[in-house]
């Protein structure tokens, strides 16, 4: 993937959470996905990142 097709995916990404659009996240997460958010502890999978 080059550098700026993974900027747009990024993006999309946050985009996405903004618009609360959070049945949409699923295909940007990995099974392996985990979330830094800045105010709080890890998130380590795509259903708690969801429901925070």
């Amino acid at each position: 993937m080059s550098v700026e097709a993974n900027k747009v995916l990024v993006r999309r990404f946050f985009e996405t959470i903004e618009q609360e659009k959070y049945q949409d996240l699923k295909v940007f997460c990995h099974p392996d996905f985990v979330f830094y958010p800045q105010l709080r502890s890890q998130i380590f999978s795509y259903d708690t990142f969801t429901y925070f």
